[in-house]
């Protein structure tokens, strides 16, 4: 790989361009990955019905009944049918999940909950 030397505002111009493709990339390669990952719980769920990730949590497919529901345009009573939901089970020692308001580790490996976590 050459080193390029510019002076000036088209150095900056050069370097913004080719950030922003690489972080266009990053992103391009995040996005596959987690596309990949969301493809195999899926076809986990739909072989097992179940799939377990490791310090995670467990995937699994939960039936629910048929309701009734009202269209909230119309005011019009509907069926809503039978459908399969997706849980995720957390560990209870990884109870924080995703919120940010409480600190988390960098790993879960308590036990036992913190004493703003119990029930």
């Amino acid at each position: 790989m050459t080193r390029r030397v510019f002076t000036g505002a088209l150095s900056k111009e050069i370097a913004k361009a080719e950030g922003q493709a690489d972080v266009r990339e990053r992103v391009t390669l995040l996005h596959q990955a987690a596309k990949g990952m969301l493809d195999l719980i899926r076809d986990g769920l739909i072989r097992d019905g179940a799939v377990r990730l490791h310090q995670f949590g467990t995937f699994r497919l939960k039936a629910v009944a048929a309701r009734k529901g009202i269209n909230p345009r119309t005011g019009a009573p509907l069926v809503i049918a039978a459908h399969r939901r997706v849980l995720l089970h957390r560990p209870r020692h990884c109870s924080t999940g995703s919120n940010p308001s409480i600190p988390s580790r960098s790993r879960c490996r308590s036990p036992r909950p913190r004493p703003c976590q119990r029930r």
